[in-house]
């Protein structure tokens, strides 16, 4: 959800393409095959965000309908270390990636109609969300 929004950011706002830096557990190969194993990575999230060069004037989000899931834990805790800002957005209420942000945004969203899905109430409720975030960012 987050990949396809702020991939639409330079065409539609003409923000810089530089100034946009998307990391997705797996990298592009997570694009082609859902492998679970990366989104238990937080040694990768680490890497991910060092290697991206996050440092103090940058903002990182965070996105998770679980809230739970080490690789966006990871991701935040290297972006605040690095001294970014943190914004967590999460399906759960208790989640732990919220304790880890500047800013939580909770998207409250009933049980999924496939159990253990979260591609439907969840991943909706986070495209309005971001859709909305990333346009009012771009305005």
């Amino acid at each position: 959800m987050a990949l396809a929004d702020g991939l639409e950011l330079p065409g539609t706002f003409g923000i810089p393409r530089e100034r946009i830096v998307i990391l997705v557990a797996g990298g592009a190969a997570s694009l082609r095959d859902l492998a679970g194993g990366p989104e238990d990575d937080g040694e990768l999230a680490r890497a991910d965000i060092a290697s991206a060069g996050v440092e103090a004037r940058d903002c990182v989000i965070a996105v998770s309908a679980s809230g739970s899931t080490p690789y966006a834990l990871a991701a935040l805790a290297a972006a605040r270390a690095a001294g970014a800002r943190a914004i967590a957005i999460a399906n759960n209420a208790r989640a732990p990636l919220f304790e880890a942000a500047d800013v939580a945004v909770h998207l409250p969203t009933p049980p999924e109609v496939i159990a253990g899905s979260t591609r439907m109430g969840a991943g909706t409720a986070q495209t309005i969300a971001l859709n909305l975030f990333s346009t009012l960012l771009g305005v």
